[in-house]
C-alpha cells in the first residue's frame, strides 16, 4: 500500500497546480481515475461528506491520504479503494 500512496500524493500534487492543498471534486475523481479507481456516486458522497465537511467542493487531498492509509482505517478505506479498482 505505501507504493499506492506515493503514487496517489504525487497524482494529487501534480493536479494541484496551485499548491492549495485540495482538489475540486472533478479533479479528485481525475486523479482517482488514473490510478483505476473508479467510485460510484454513492462512495464519492462519502467521500465527500467525510473529507469535505463545509461542503465547498474542494476535498483536502493531503487529509484524504492520511485518513485512508493511516493503520487504524486502512481496512475500512483500503477495502474501498481496492474494491473500486477491481471494477
Amino acid at each position: 500500500m505505501s507504493g499506492d500512496w506515493k503514487n496517489l500524493r504525487r497524482a494529487f500534487k501534480r493536479m494541484d497546480q496551485s499548491n492549495a492543498g485540495y482538489l475540486s471534486v472533478p479533479e479528485f475523481r481525475s486523479v482517482l481515475k488514473l490510478a483505476n479507481v473508479m467510485l460510484d456516486e454513492e462512495e464519492v458522497y462519502q467521500v465527500l461528506s467525510q473529507f469535505d465537511e463545509d461542503m465547498t467542493g474542494k476535498i483536502p487531498y493531503n487529509k484524504f491520504l492520511n485518513e485512508t492509509f493511516k493503520p487504524e482505517s486502512r481496512d475500512s478505506h483500503s477495502r474501498l479503494l481496492r474494491s473500486s479498482a477491481a471494477l
